[in-house]
């Protein structure tokens, strides 16, 4: 399966998986209704118990009889072994965490799976051979889907299981993890490490000055604001170039109208320009506007942005799904423009609220 055909599907899966969560109240509900179906889009034959094994026996020293919920076997040789939960229970105890290393260290497995059927969490023996890690290579949700590990899940489906591959990307996918959540604090609470580190990188030949910590620390959280944005201003900036090249310049109707739309004539609305989350942006077109906001949550939500197809008649990764489709710069997202500039107004408004920004953050800018 090709990694887009792959990608579509596993959007639908996680749709009906929103669709039926709230009826799930047991275990075996989870398994049947949200594990198995996972397991079958990763090319696993859930019914063929020389590949899928449930309730394998995984002694643990002198407990004996202990079992793994399912054990997955590839050229017969067991590859990955998953301990399942209800659905709706807090993976983070260390009692379910310690149970899975206590069957990982007496297996042959190279990957082991924690998983409540919304949330996955995958771990290896990066630090310590034979040793599970403390901490997951990568953490999955079904029912959230972050485009960017989709490739990473796919490397686990049965036609690209390949362990020495799968280490390389989970060592990655861990340090980039760590350094991510390190800069993140950094970020938003700047430690006196780090002002220190500033510092001798900008002043190797200080004098003692009374508060020159609290000052470097303060203004690294100004500089990291204004970094973050002169970043989203510079892509935004790059998409108009790109797009006034595409349209050779011409300026697009102002109002679209839909089917739906009553017929008589109404006063046209004509945008200038609109302000998001601090910034303002100038527009030409109503659609040029729903265009940009969508571009600018992809940027600031590079792992959620996903959410956006939550408003199933107005995105889609298919594109013959939408009457007017426009895509999405970077994603394989597109946007139905087939809306009046009410419409328009409507639909960035539920944008802004999904994401959970205040209302206030979000203005338009209209010609008189």
């Amino acid at each position: 399966m090709e990694i887009k055909e792959f990608k579509e599907s596993l959007i639908d899966l996680s749709k009906k998986m929103n669709e039926i969560k709230n009826h799930l109240k047991s275990e075996e509900a989870t398994k049947n209704a949200l594990i198995m179906p996972l397991l079958q889009l990763l090319g696993y034959n859930i019914f063929n118990p020389q590949e899928v094994v449930p309730e394998y026996i995984a002694d643990v020293g002198v407990k004996k009889g202990e079992k793994v919920d399912y054990a997955i076997f590839k050229d017969k040789k067991l590859s990955i072994i998953i301990e399942c939960k209800a659905f709706g229970i807090d993976l983070n105890k260390n009692y379910y965490i310690d149970q899975l290393y206590r069957y990982f260290s007496v297996s042959e497995a190279s990957i082991a799976i924690l998983t409540n059927g919304e949330i996955y969490m995958f771990y290896t023996d990066i630090e310590e051979k034979n040793k599970m890690d403390q901490k997951p290579f990568m953490i999955f949700n079904m029912l959230n889907i972050q485009e960017i590990l989709i490739p990473e899940l796919k490397k686990l489906s049965k036609t690209d299981f390949d362990i020495d591959s799968i280490v390389v990307s989970a060592t990655d996918l861990k340090l980039t993890k760590e350094i991510k959540n390190i800069l993140k604090k950094e970020l938003f609470s700047p430690t006196d490490e780090f002002s220190k580190y500033l510092i001798t990188q900008i002043m190797p030949n200080r004098r003692k000055m009374p508060g020159l910590i609290n000052m470097f620390s303060k203004n690294t959280k100004l500089a990291f604001g204004q970094l973050i944005k002169e970043c989203v201003n510079n892509k935004l900036e790059s998409m108009i170039l790109s797009e006034t090249k595409t349209d050779g310049g011409l300026q697009k109707d102002d109002d679209i109208t839909s089917n739906n739309e009553d017929k008589v004539r109404k006063p046209i609305r004509k945008i200038k320009g609109f302000s998001f989350n601090g910034e303002t942006y100038k527009v030409k077109t109503w659609t040029d506007m729903l265009h940009k906001l969508c571009c600018l949550i992809t940027i600031l939500h590079t792992d959620t942005f996903m959410r956006l197809l939550e408003l199933k008649s107005h995105f889609s990764t298919n594109v013959d799904s939408l009457r007017r489709p426009k895509e999405i710069d970077g994603t394989d997202l597109y946007v139905d423009t087939n809306l009046s500039a009410n419409g328009v107004e409507k639909l960035c408004k539920k944008i802004v609220e999904l994401f959970e920004y205040d209302p206030d953050t979000f203005s338009i800018k209209e010609l008189i």
